[in-house]
């Protein structure tokens, strides 16, 4: 039997002081990845179900089964969301989803169940392919630092540890790898270098090292650059544009 399930976007939780220094005062909802809103990935997600917040009345949902889902819960694979989720309209156990030691997918069979608090020694355990909690900061790093944005003509894929650049263009591609090796000594500082060139009849790649930190970009949008801080940041820049190392080019 196909359930009606209501969706519940839990927003209470907030973000340790840690990852603050990263976002700034807002909440997990708010953070801004791919240009986008955690809470407008999560509409996406869940398009055409019905969603509540926090606090709502059970009562006006007699008959639901219940996913509620903490706003620190990141949707890692949309496909593997949207298979989990279909299992659920047909599920009589309620379930649950671990990332760590954190839960970060609950399904309550009967919404009443829920709002009762119990039935949750009686949930199953699922395996976890779509769901991140990056109230951890590492898990956090890893998961704002990996959305790659690139041209039509490339692909970047990667893990913890290395991103991969591949290209049908071959020659431009080529061209990046050697482009480091070409630099003055002292301006090679500024370049994550890459290795491990290699190409095929179609395509090129080469690997870089991942650097698993927060970028200026992502702090700035969610404000969290203060006036010392982007002064410092600035220095560092303009100090780059004053030591770089020129070279005449005629109009040729």
């Amino acid at each position: 039997m196909r359930h009606n399930i209501l969706f519940m976007y839990d927003d209470s939780e907030l973000p340790s002081d840690t990852l603050k220094k990263v976002i700034g005062n807002v909440k997990f909802s708010d953070i801004i990845y791919k240009k986008r809103t955690l809470r407008s990935w999560f509409e996406s997600a869940v398009s055409g179900g019905k969603i509540v917040y926090e606090n709502f009345n059970v009562h006006d949902y007699d008959g639901y089964s219940l996913i509620r889902i903490p706003s620190s819960a990141a949707i890692t694979d949309f496909e593997q969301f949207q298979i989990l989720v279909n299992k659920m309209f047909f599920s009589n156990s309620s379930a649950f989803l671990y990332d760590g030691d954190k839960i970060v997918f609950f399904f309550y069979s009967d919404v009443n169940d829920f709002a009762n608090r119990n039935g949750l020694m009686e949930q199953i355990e699922i395996p976890n392919y779509c769901l991140k909690d990056i109230s951890n900061y590492s898990n956090f790093i890893q998961y704002i630092s990996g959305g790659f944005d690139t041209r039509f003509f490339n692909q970047i894929t990667g893990n913890n540890y290395e991103v991969t650049k591949t290209s049908a263009d071959k020659t431009k591609l080529n061209k990046e790898y050697n482009f480091a090796r070409l630099l003055p000594d002292s301006m090679k500082q500024w370049v994550v270098f890459p290795y491990n060139f290699r190409e095929d009849e179609k395509k090129a790649s080469y690997d870089m090292e991942r650097l698993v930190i927060p970028d200026m970009a992502i702090r700035w949008i969610h404000g969290a650059v203060d006036l010392p801080e982007f002064t410092a940041f600035l220095d560092k820049y303009f100090y780059f544009i004053t030591t770089r190392v020129c070279k005449g080019i005629s109009p040729d």
